[in-house]
């Protein structure tokens, strides 16, 4: 009984916590590390903020068919806003008032990643270098429409 309570409180207490990667967010929620599956459809409205205080704030190795729609705020102390290596069919928007942002480098990291689409009329910014970083083997199209700042 001991053990389940610490677990218990260790996950609640920890200041981390995973969070699926697929839904509409309205409100800023703790320090959470979204997982993409294949098909997430993620949204972030406008006032939001999903910050991670390490790396990987949103992830996804390998996955297809995933979308991203930002209005808010999606930030990482560290790396990689958005983790997605190896991606397929990947999607992402950054509206007007979006901010997508590292206080390192790497903001959207795709490795390997195949067809991707990524609209930007916000920001994106990396702090150090890299704001949109591919791997040095398979990638591409890479397809990047910028009317904001990068």
């Amino acid at each position: 009984m001991k053990k389940l309570l610490l677990i218990a409180f260790l996950f609640f207490y920890s200041g981390s916590a995973w969070a699926a990667c697929t839904g509409t967010y309205k409100e800023t929620p703790s320090n959470a590390q979204y997982n993409c599956d294949d098909g997430d459809y993620l949204i972030v409205n406008e006032g939001v903020t999903l910050n991670r205080n390490t790396n990987d704030l949103i992830q996804g190795t390998n996955n297809s068919n995933v979308t991203i729609d930002n209005s808010g705020s999606l930030t990482t102390t560290y790396n990689n806003a958005l983790d997605m290596p190896g991606a397929s069919n990947l999607t992402v928007n950054n509206e007007t008032t979006g901010l997508i942002r590292t206080n390192k480098s790497r903001t959207i990291y795709l490795g390997d990643s195949n067809t991707v689409d990524i609209t930007n009329n916000g920001t994106i910014r990396a702090y150090t270098y890299c704001a949109i970083c591919s791997g040095g083997g398979d990638t591409g199209p890479i397809t990047i429409n910028n009317s904001g700042t990068i």
